[in-house]
């Protein structure tokens, strides 16, 4: 792949004229989105001769092979989002439950919302029990931020 060389940047100078009758805020805000607008066009030229070289480089049947596991790969990838993000539940919820700035009952159900996303440690498990477990996490997540979103945090209650 290539960098930005000169020949480059003074096609993007030349791409982004300055036109007159613009004031300070006009003019900077036009030249970036210009500057932006070349710079993706120079990335996707960059993009079309990696797929070039790729299409010389693989046959058909390693070009498929390569498509699926980057599907896997995503999906997997996924799942460990998830695992993280119920780790954070768990957690929150325990830190609500201990605090009693918010009620205890939207604790629990932060908790038991996490333990449901950490089921994506075994994606079959995930699978088989998936609208078990995104029940109490609408219900664990949803109550959190209609609470935040209505009455707040009670800061007057002291643990």
């Amino acid at each position: 792949m290539r960098h930005l060389d000169s020949n480059h940047a003074h096609v993007i100078i030349e791409v982004c004229p300055l036109r007159e009758g613009l004031n300070l805020g006009e003019h900077l805000l036009e030249q970036l989105l210009c500057r932006q607008r070349a710079a993706l066009a120079y990335r996707h030229e960059q993009v079309v001769v990696a797929v070039e070289l790729a299409l010389r480089v693989f046959d058909l049947e390693q070009l498929e092979a390569l498509a699926l596991l980057a599907v896997r790969v995503e999906t997997q990838a996924e799942n460990i989002g998830i695992v993280f993000f119920g780790i954070y539940c768990v957690l929150l919820g325990y830190l609500i439950y201990k605090s009693r700035f918010l009620p205890r009952v939207i604790g629990v159900l932060m908790a038991i919302a996490g333990l449901g996303w950490l089921t994506f440690l075994y994606p079959p498990l995930s699978s088989a029990l998936w609208p078990y477990i995104a029940i109490p996490g609408l219900l664990g997540e949803g109550s959190l931020t209609v609470w935040l979103l209505v009455k707040g945090v009670n800061v007057s209650h002291r643990g």
